[in-house]
């Protein structure tokens, strides 16, 4: 079956593997983080999977990894609102780990 873009690649990918098109989506919410938190608090933290619904990140000092907690809300509508897709909406919950290792 040929086919004449990415697009219809992975559709027909998402159609076979459900599983593979579970993770797409959720590679595609981590790439927009930066985009949901805005520069100043990716500067300090990085998204790095997601996990039945859950979205770990890393946060370089307990300040960055409090403002993600009080404004989890917030980012999570933002993250919603980024999805291009309604079966996107995966990350229920933010849950941030301290790191001091950058």
């Amino acid at each position: 079956m040929p086919f004449n873009s990415l697009a219809q690649i992975m559709k027909e990918l998402r159609g076979r593997y459900p599983a593979l098109g579970a993770r797409w989506d959720e590679a595609r919410q981590l790439a927009q983080w930066e985009k949901a938190v805005g520069p100043g608090i990716a500067k300090h933290t990085k998204a790095l999977r997601v996990e039945e619904g859950v979205l770990w990140i890393e946060a370089d000092h307990p300040l960055w990894k409090a403002e993600v907690h009080n404004r989890r809300a917030q980012i999570l509508e933002k993250l919603r609102a980024l999805a291009d897709a309604p079966q996107m909406h995966l990350i229920t919950e933010i849950r941030c780990t301290d790191s001091r290792r950058w």
